[in-house]
C-alpha cells in the first residue's frame, strides 16, 4: 500500500513497514527515514506523504569467463539483466561465478532467479562457447616444411555475439577475434570472448578482443592474458609452444535503485547519478533494511 497523501498516524506508518500498528517507532528510526526518503537532518511527518515501503531495483548479472585451450580464446559470460519490487524484509544472495582455466568452463552467477551461465573453455585451437550460447571461432594448422609453418586459434565467443575463426595465408598466421560483449544496468559492455592465438613464420597477426576478453598470444612462445577480473571475459588463446594456461574473468553481481538514500545493504555500496548502487565482486546477500 502507500501511506495517505494527507494526516498520517504512526500506525499506519507501522503497518507500511510491516509492523505491528501498536508497535513502538519514531521519526528518526532508520526504516522510517529510509521510507521518507530522508537519510538525515530535520524529518517530519509530512515527509512520509505519500511513501511506500516497496521500491524498484535493477540488476545486471554476469557469468564467469572461460579459459582459453591451447590456442582456442576462451568464451565470455553471460550477461543479463531484469528488475523486481521489493520491499521491508527482501533479501536474496547473489552468487559471483568464477573465471575458468584451460580445461574448464567459467561458472554461472545468479540474482533473484536470474541466472547467467558461464562460458565454455577453448578446446585446442577452438574458440569457446560463450555463456549464453555464441559459437567460438574454428581453428586449425599447416605445415610447409620442418621449418615453415602456421598455427593459428579461433576466437572465443562473447555474451553479444560469435567469435570469428582463425586463417591463414601460406605460413602466416591470423588470429580470430573475440565476440562482443554485453551492456550491463550501468552501461558497461562485459562477458567478451577471448581472441584466439597464433604463430606463423612468416608472420602473426592478432585477433580483436574486447568487454573484458583476453588478447590472444601472437609469436613463438607468445602467452595470451587472462580475461579482465569481474568482466566475464574468456581468456586469450596461446601462440606456439606458450607455457601458459589462460584463465576467464570472474563475473560480477550488480544491484542498483533510484534515489541517494541507502535502503538496503550487501556489497560495495555508492552513491551517485541518481542511484545506489550494490555491487557484488564475490558472493554476498542483497538485504533491504
Amino acid at each position: 500500500m502507500t501511506l495517505p497523501t494527507g494526516t498520517i498516524s504512526m500506525s499506519q506508518v507501522n503497518t507500511e513497514l510491516g509492523y505491528s500498528s501498536t508497535a513502538l517507532i519514531s521519526l528518526n528510526d532508520t526504516a522510517v527515514r529510509n521510507l521518507a526518503g530522508v537519510a538525515s537532518g530535520t524529518i517530519s511527518m509530512s515527509n512520509l506523504q505519500g511513501k511506500s515501503n516497496t521500491f524498484s531495483i535493477s540488476y545486471s548479472v554476469v557469468g564467469g569467463g572461460g579459459g582459453a585451450g591451447n590456442r582456442g580464446g576462451g568464451g565470455g559470460g553471460a550477461v543479463t539483466s531484469s528488475s523486481a519490487t521489493v520491499g521491508s524484509g527482501f533479501s536474496q544472495v547473489a552468487t559471483v561465478g568464477g573465471g575458468g582455466t584451460q580445461t574448464t568452463a567459467g561458472a554461472s552467477s545468479s540474482f533473484n532467479g536470474l541466472s547467467a551461465g558461464g562460458g565454455v573453455n577453448g578446446s585446442g585451437r577452438n574458440g569457446g562457447a560463450s555463456g549464453n550460447g555464441n559459437a567460438g571461432g574454428t581453428g586449425g594448422s599447416y605445415t610447409a616444411s620442418k621449418t615453415a609453418y602456421v598455427e593459428f586459434g579461433g576466437g572465443g565467443g562473447g555474451s553479444g555475439g560469435a567469435g570469428t575463426n582463425g586463417s591463414r595465408s601460406g605460413v602466416t598466421g591470423y588470429a580470430g577475434s573475440g565476440g562482443g560483449g554485453t551492456a550491463d544496468i550501468q552501461g558497461t559492455a562485459r562477458g567478451g570472448g577471448g581472441a584466439g592465438g597464433t604463430y606463423g613464420t612468416s608472420g602473426s597477426v592478432a585477433g580483436s578482443y574486447s568487454a573484458g576478453g583476453g588478447a590472444g598470444g601472437t609469436g613463438y612462445a607468445a602467452n595470451g592474458t587472462n580475461g579482465t577480473a569481474n568482466y566475464g571475459g574468456g581468456g586469450g588463446g596461446n601462440g606456439d609452444n606458450a607455457p601458459g594456461n589462460t584463465t576467464g574473468g570472474s563475473g560480477i553481481v550488480i544491484v542498483r535503485y533510484a534515489g541517494s538514500t541507502q535502503k538496503a545493504t550487501g556489497g560495495s555500496i555508492s552513491i551517485g547519478g541518481g542511484y545506489v548502487t550494490h555491487t557484488f565482486t564475490g558472493t554476498g546477500t542483497f538485504t533491504v533494511t
